[in-house]
């Protein structure tokens, strides 16, 4: 019973690392499951507390004295008892946070493939020709307001064309203007995120191109893109 016992503690062990983690994905799965996951909880620490109670007991009666070893199965048995809330809630708390920048990021690539869109369509009834600003784009009706906006800058979402143009409204840099569908080609830079953009998160940054697809790139190597550009050549050269 002693042996039980004790082999009971990593068991605790386990529980305490891994049980918020079941919770989380059972909870925001299936809520019928939550009758599972307590049973799981109960077992992972009502089987050691019953073991290390019988093995206290028989020591009490074999040798007239406690196992201080099961009075700590049992103490920490009852640690977990307490604790697995809050480490549920943090562990919830987390994975929403995840899964809002994981939205979010998704959100950011989105909106340059709805910039992409919005070029295309105004392209279609001016020769060829990309608009001049994406300002030209929202106002022909070809670009929503709500696309110009990365989730985690600090811009927010203008109410109209007029206070676009007081700034703090466009999170991507466009280079569009004088290019045209002919002579924008899969290798040419059309817009991207500005590097800050997700300097809060540590993701990676978007990047559109002529042809409408949008690559993801490291800070880093957005700022070699830049550079290029700013030297004049666009296509920018291969990564370093």
């Amino acid at each position: 019973m002693n042996a039980a016992a004790l082999a009971c503690l990593p068991l605790l062990v386990l529980a305490f690392l891994c049980l918020p983690g079941i919770f989380t994905v059972w909870i925001y799965s299936r809520r019928r499951d939550l009758a599972l996951a307590a049973l799981v909880v109960s077992a992972a620490t009502a089987l050691p507390i019953l073991l290390a109670i019988g093995a206290n007991r028989r020591s009490r009666r074999l040798r007239g004295i406690s196992d201080p070893l099961m009075r700590l199965v049992v103490a920490a048995a009852l640690m977990n008892v307490v604790a697995t809330p809050f480490l549920v809630e943090i562990a919830t708390d987390r994975v929403w946070r995840d899964r809002a920048i994981s939205h979010s990021w998704v959100k950011c690539s989105s909106n340059l493939r709805q910039i992409a869109q919005g070029i295309l369509l105004y392209s279609n009834d001016h020769q060829g020709h990309f608009p001049p600003t994406l300002m030209d784009a929202v106002i022909s009706g070809d670009l929503e307001l709500d696309a110009l906006v990365c989730p985690f800058s600090d811009d927010t979402r203008a109410a109209s064309v007029a206070q676009l143009r007081e700034g703090g409204h466009i999170s991507y840099v466009y280079l569009g203007k004088g290019m045209t569908t002919a002579s924008a080609t899969a290798e040419t830079v059309i817009a991207y995120d500005h590097p800050t953009n997700h300097a809060s998160v540590e993701l990676d940054l978007h990047v559109l191109y002529g042809d409408g697809h949008v690559d993801h790139v490291s800070e880093p190597r957005l700022r070699e893109i830049i550079r290029d550009i700013e030297a004049g050549r666009n296509p920018p050269g291969p990564g370093s």
